[in-house]
């Protein structure tokens, strides 16, 4: 069957998780490199240090709740240095939907605090006449609760490219595979820059 490739902005600030990756996946106007998680040198070190582990505990200690009256979080999705995402659901409609919440610490970070909101009108800017790009993953609404930071975005269903990749003999992929892939990539990309949008950390886990 047909597969159809996708930009999530899913990205949990730097973290391990199958949707890790910056926490500008999308800014507008974007300048220098997106950032690994704070005051690790390394992945893998801040995936060993004791603040690893306390923001983990705090993030899955968070499932359950609701927040602003109307999201409950179901399940822990990613999880990084900046942020965590959740499967959610939107209690009043029913409709199913990720969630990624900004740590509590980061609140008295105003740099990142305004990279984050500035995520979700960077990402709404990336559209096709008018409408969201087919491509990109939808940002629907965008709130604080009790103090945390969230955007609420399309719940994707199926596979990253990482992990379809991973699935493949030695990792690699047809050419014709590669190119129905990554043209509509390409385009969403495309449609960002002209809209003066930068993605910041393309990478298979993020497709």
């Amino acid at each position: 069957g047909s597969r159809r490739s996708e930009i999530t902005a899913y990205g949990g600030g730097g973290g391990a998780s199958r949707h890790g990756g910056a926490m500008a996946v999308w800014e507008r106007d974007a300048k220098g490199p997106a950032r690994s998680a704070a005051g690790a040198s390394t992945l893998d070190d801040f995936e060993m240090s004791d603040e690893y582990a306390r923001l983990r505990q705090a993030s899955e200690a968070r499932v359950g709740t609701v927040l602003s009256d109307k999201y409950r979080l179901e399940s822990l999705l990613g999880f990084g240095g900046t942020a965590a995402v959740y499967v959610a659901s939107n209690v009043v409609v029913g409709r199913a939907c990720a969630i990624k919440v900004l740590h509590g610490e980061h609140r008295r970070q105003p740099e990142l605090v305004e990279r984050f909101r500035r995520e979700a009108f960077a990402a709404n800017r990336v559209r096709v006449d008018g409408q969201p790009h087919p491509n990109v993953v939808d940002i629907i609404d965008a709130g604080e609760s009790d103090g945390h930071l969230y955007l609420v975005q399309e719940l994707l269903k199926g596979e990253t490219l990482g992990e379809y990749l991973q699935a493949q003999p030695e990792s690699k992929l047809a050419a014709d595979v590669v190119v129905a892939l990554m043209r509509p990539v390409l385009h969403a990309i495309a449609t960002g820059h002209a809209a003066g949008v930068v993605h910041r950390d393309l990478k298979p886990d993020n497709v």
